[in-house]
């Protein structure tokens, strides 16, 4: 599985576009969770001094899904009048091995606080569509994205309770919140209707049908073909090709009923004058910007800014107007505000301001941090910001001067929180690729001493935390005597550009792993970085991952002599289990990708990826912590190391997916892999 393709702000009140403020009266506080763990899902009390241990860790209070990187729409909501600000707090508790959930409601005003109107629920799991097969689960979770009805009275939001998603209303007021949707299958995101009487939705009633007759069909056995990923269970998935339906619920009878393209658009499309194919649009009464592909047909193309004054149409000629664009907004006086990810390795986020028709657009603020989900008040925008050190926070960005404030701080306990050197490193290596990573120290760590290393995979931007998938701690590490790598991993942007469907970039790359070998490059570049420098232990570099990164790591451990330790999260490409245990779904893909089933004609096309039929020379130690959904693709791995004496180890979580969710789950990975690497890499020897 490929994931790297694919305040204060001035006031009570801000008036609406329309010039009419709305008044809305402040929630009461709604009961916080009175689950053991859960009371404190609001912060409160003074940040104490201390280090950042696993725990601390496991229990950051997370806006939005973690690892997510969009701006857009996202998890924050302004309420219509600017006054108040929506968005879903979710805190995990690894005692209890479940997630504290609620609403939070924070006035936009000099000194408020945040008050919960809802609490409770479980997290919402993310399902997909996945070669052929519906609602095929990956274990990331949805991010809740609140929705204001146009009177700024309600806010619908999706709440997962007794096993299915449902859409709710949550009252400004103080008014506890009902459910308004209860259909028999998950329901999609809210939209609210133009006059705010309904809220819009998408809904698959066809499941409910299709799962009666895959369980029908098991009284005779199920038919094995390619409805099965026979890694995880044998139980078929529904087709694919079961319609979506738009549905709509009054609010004030709480009645479904199904509606036209028509009306949907009007509630969920782009609005009229914006090409259905833009990613990123911008509108403020008869001004709209919208992003255009510069290569309409490339898998991952560049986009550019086009701008429609009125009868007027325009596309920015400036170079920084195309580019790898996150986000668009207007302000108030006609200056257009965007984002884009730029620098080595698109590790910068750069603000650029352009008032059409006046110049070049010019640059309001440029750093590494990481922002999501921005929403333009006034003059300012409302973003998610996340830190190298800091896990989100909501901040206020003026527009103007680039200047920064704080509005809501869910972990104000990792303002003080002890940790070493945090240095952000870029590299070039020998096959003319570049790149970024994080180097954390310890604490105490001296000039001169050099320390063991552990590399963590393979998105580098923003909090420090675990990585992709979050299983490797970062500042835990560096507190347990390690130097830590976060390694961004590099695109193959040219191919990427260059390559009209997945199905032909990957032909290209499975001839002779080239995108594989350039990453390996990047990797080893930064880590002799590190050895030049005099910081790390050549004899003592450990390397982990999870799906792209663990895929990074196996090539590594067949190709490279650099690593005394190895933790991966997800395994194996081996001819027997894979070819095998994949489905015939995933299967047929590969042969569609250029990898054959191993014989002597293609043998070295497995070899170059296989940790199995490379057991006799890999003496790596090896933790495997894999999910019971996708373990058995690392069996033949496993037999042929253990049938050596090799060092490996294979830990099981049950009811898990590609991505694990599970707090408990989540900690006990964390002391894994620190004692794993401490057991290897000898932190203090």
């Amino acid at each position: 599985m490929r994931e790297h393709l694919l305040c204060a702000v001035a006031g009570a009140f801000l008036c609406t576009s329309t010039g009419t403020p709305v008044s809305v009266a402040m929630a009461a506080p709604a009961s916080p969770p009175s689950d053991t763990g859960c009371a404190d899902l609001l912060p409160s009390g003074p940040a104490i001094k201390r280090s950042i241990d696993p725990m601390m860790l496991a229990r950051v209070r997370d806006i939005g899904s973690v690892g997510d990187q969009a701006a857009g729409p996202g998890p924050l909501a302004i309420s219509p009048d600017g006054s108040m600000l929506a968005f879903a707090l979710r805190r995990a508790d690894p005692v209890t091995n479940r997630y504290c959930t609620g609403l939070i409601l924070l006035p936009l005003r000099r000194g408020a606080r945040p008050v919960i109107i809802d609490a409770g629920g479980d997290v919402i799991p993310a399902e997909a569509d996945y070669l052929g097969m519906a609602d095929y689960p990956m274990g990331r979770q949805v991010s809740v994205e609140p929705k204001w009805a146009p009177d700024g009275r309600s806010i619908a939001f999706l709440k997962r309770r007794d096993g299915t998603t449902q859409i709710w209303l949550a009252f400004a007021d103080g008014r506890a919140a009902r459910a308004l949707t209860r259909s028999a299958n998950d329901v999609g995101q809210p939209f609210w209707s133009a006059d705010g009487r309904s809220v819009i939705y998408r809904v698959r009633p066809g499941l409910v049908a299709a799962g009666q007759m895959v369980e029908e069909e098991g009284r005779g056995g199920y038919r094995y073909d390619s409805r099965i990923f026979a890694a995880g269970s044998a139980k078929p998935f529904p087709r694919a090709d079961i319609p979506f339906v738009w549905m709509a619920s009054s609010i004030s009878e709480s009645r479904a009923r199904p509606i036209d393209g028509t009306e949907r658009d009007l509630a969920v499309g782009p609005p009229v004058g914006v090409p259905a194919q833009a990613a990123l649009w911008a509108v403020q009464g008869n001004r709209l910007a919208w992003s255009e592909a510069v290569q309409p047909h490339a898998l991952q193309p560049q986009l550019r800014i086009r701008i429609r004054l009125g009868d007027r149409e325009a596309r920015c000629a400036s170079p920084a107007c195309s580019g790898d664009l996150e986000g668009m907004w207007w302000r108030s006086d006609g200056s257009l505000v965007f984002l884009r990810s730029e620098g080595v390795g698109d590790g910068e986020s750069t603000f650029y301001l352009w008032k059409p028709g006046s110049g070049e657009p010019h640059v309001i603020r440029k750093d590494d941090t990481l922002f999501v989900g921005c929403q333009m008040l006034a003059q300012n925008l409302l973003c998610l910001r996340e830190t190298p050190t800091r896990p989100r926070q909501i901040v206020r960005l003026d527009t103007q001067t680039g200047r920064i404030v704080t509005v809501f701080d869910p972990n104000p306990e990792f303002a003080n929180a002890v940790h070493g050197r945090v240095e952000r490193l870029t590299w070039s290596d020998p096959r003319g690729g570049s790149t970024f990573g994080y180097l954390v120290l310890p604490p105490h760590h001296r000039p001169g001493d050099r320390l063991p290393l552990v590399v963590v995979q393979y998105s580098a931007r923003g909090f420090q935390r675990g990585g992709v998938g979050d299983e490797v701690p970062i500042f835990p590490l560096a507190q347990a005597g390690f130097a830590v790598l976060n390694f961004q991993r590099p695109r193959d942007r040219s191919a990427l550009i260059r390559n009209n469907s997945v199905d032909e970039y990957m032909r290209e790359e499975m001839g002779n792993w080239k995108d594989r070998r350039d990453v390996l490059a990047s990797l080893e570049a930064g880590v002799n970085l590190l050895i030049d420098r005099g910081i790390v232990d050549r004899a003592r570099v450990g390397l982990s991952g999870l799906s792209d990164g663990a895929e990074t790591t196996q090539f590594a451990l067949i190709h490279s002599k650099l690593f005394a330790a190895a933790s991966i999260s997800t395994c194996c490409k081996d001819p027997v289990a894979f070819t095998a245990l994949a489905g015939l779904a995933q299967w047929a893909a590969q042969e569609r990708w250029g990898l054959r089933p191993y014989s002597d004609s293609n043998r070295q096309q497995w070899l170059d990826a296989s940790l199995a039929l490379n057991a006799d020379r890999i003496k790596t130690p090896i933790l495997l912590q894999l999910a019971d959904w996708e373990f058995r693709l690392a069996l033949q791995t496993i037999s042929e190391f253990q049938r050596r004496d090799r060092p490996i180890e294979v830990r099981l979580f049950p009811s898990e997916h590609h991505i694990k969710d599970q707090p408990a789950h989540r900690l006990a990975l964390y002391d894994r892999n620190i004692a794993w690497f401490s057991k290897w890499l000898h932190p203090n020897p």
